[in-house]
């Protein structure tokens, strides 16, 4: 089996414009990516792949992602956290590192060789904690409403850990509280839901909310889902 997943070619057309093209060897092609990946699994793959370097690097948002697959923010976020789980035999097809922190943190992604020895990397990052999501939770409520929030402790942040820690980035976290309170009264209140709760938060207002920002951010900007390639013309060869 070839030792490489993906492959970037550039060609010079007679015109002396050139073409980048995005390589995969079929062994690989048919017997460890179309038989090992669902079809989301699939395109969002080949999605973080369009974007790479001549290392193997990139680092497109999950909001692009998004995008350029057509799979709502959550879904992207689950199947991503999915192909950082996959192996063809004992190598990881993809690696993620995190970079920076809080608002201004990204995910930087690397497509390894095949049977590359993978040094762990030693990690600075400080994720947010439930106990600080609470906190932001609690204080953007009394900010909103005028009174303090009262949680049950045990269950709220115990929904917290399981819902929202293994599966959102922090600044997915911050952009669902924020958007809660920010809409609720025009979205989702009711006579019987006068306010948002973090059960409400962990489950459906949460995925809710999230899709409502990651379409404001798309609609923040005009440029062709391809704009974050350096290449604006070049092409996808599979």
């Amino acid at each position: 089996m070839c030792n490489e997943i993906f492959k970037l070619e550039r060609k010079v057309k007679d015109t002396g414009d050139s073409e980048l093209f995005l390589r995969v060897p079929m062994e690989i092609l048919k017997n460890a990516l179309l038989s090992n990946l669902t079809g989301n699994e699939f395109k969002a793959f080949v999605a973080i792949a369009t974007f790479i370097d001549d290392k193997g690097e990139c680092n497109p948002s999950q909001a692009t992602l998004s995008i350029l697959t057509s799979m709502s923010l959550p879904t992207v976020n689950t199947v991503v956290n999915t192909l950082l789980k996959k192996r063809i035999g004992e190598s990881p097809i993809l690696l993620r590192t995190l970079v920076g922190r809080g608002s201004t943190k990204y995910s930087k992604y690397r497509i390894p060789m095949l049977n590359e020895t993978i040094i762990p990397e030693i990690s600075t990052e400080v994720n947010l904690t439930s106990t600080e999501i609470m906190k932001l939770y609690r204080d953007k409520y009394e900010e909103t409403f005028g009174v303090p929030y009262k949680p049950d402790y045990r269950k709220d942040m115990s929904m917290i850990k399981n819902a929202l820690l293994p599966n959102y980035t922090d600044e997915q976290i911050k952009a669902m509280i924020e958007t809660v309170f920010q809409e609720f009264d025009k979205r989702w209140k009711t006579p019987v839901y006068q306010a948002p709760t973090i059960g409400a938060l962990c489950s459906w207002l949460g995925n809710q909310a999230l899709k409502l920002w990651a379409d404001r951010e798309k609609a923040k900007t005009s440029v062709s889902k391809w704009d974050d390639c350096e290449n604006d013309e070049e092409s996808l060869d599979l």
